[in-house]
């Protein structure tokens, strides 16, 4: 901090004061590994956000007047090393009933305008595997009505995406006339 000058204190002061600054920054971090993930003093646990755990935040769900279904999705958890995979879609009515499902195999062949991203690099996409999105990715996505299904979109109350690892994010729908 002095340069070449030297310093206004003695050694003692100075080694004093290094060692208080490591002693902070240890009980600092610590303390945040121990708050987000444990197994420091307490087990291991996901803690409040976890960065090794994908999640999905969806909003805006809508069933359009020709039955396809627009809904706006965020990943706004987990590991930016490996992208989350959504191999499941499937609309739900009002007791729980599978209405319409949207498999690994057709969420893959979805075509690139079924995704309006909102940033140009995080993006959602189709992947080998289903709907594949990067970390920090935000997007409207459209889903195509399944051929030969006869639901109304008064029937329509939730859709549920499932990811690789088998958890489920839902989201409330509305009907769009």
């Amino acid at each position: 901090m002095g340069g070449s000058l030297p310093l206004p204190q003695s050694d003692r002061a100075f080694r004093t004061l290094a060692l208080t600054l490591f002693a902070f920054v240890a009980v600092y971090n610590v303390g945040t590994y121990s708050y987000f993930s444990g197994s420091v003093v307490t087990p291991f646990h996901g803690g409040p956000v976890s960065p090794k755990t994908h999640h999905l935040t969806m909003r805006e769900g809508k069933v359009l007047a020709d039955g396809q279904v627009s809904f706006h999705v965020y990943l706004d958890g987990g590991t930016p090393e490996a992208p989350a995979h959504v191999v499941d879609a499937t609309l739900l009515g009002p007791d729980h009933t599978v209405n319409e499902h949207w498999d690994a195999s057709a969420l893959s062949k979805l075509p690139k305008r079924a995704f309006a991203n909102d940033f140009a690099y995080n993006r959602f996409g189709t992947g080998p595997y289903g709907i594949r999105a990067s970390m920090g990715a935000a997007a409207t996505v459209t889903l195509p009505p399944v051929p030969h299904t006869n639901v109304s979109p008064e029937t329509l109350t939730t859709l549920r995406l499932t990811d690789v690892d088998g958890r489920s994010f839902t989201t409330k729908l509305e009907s769009i006339r």
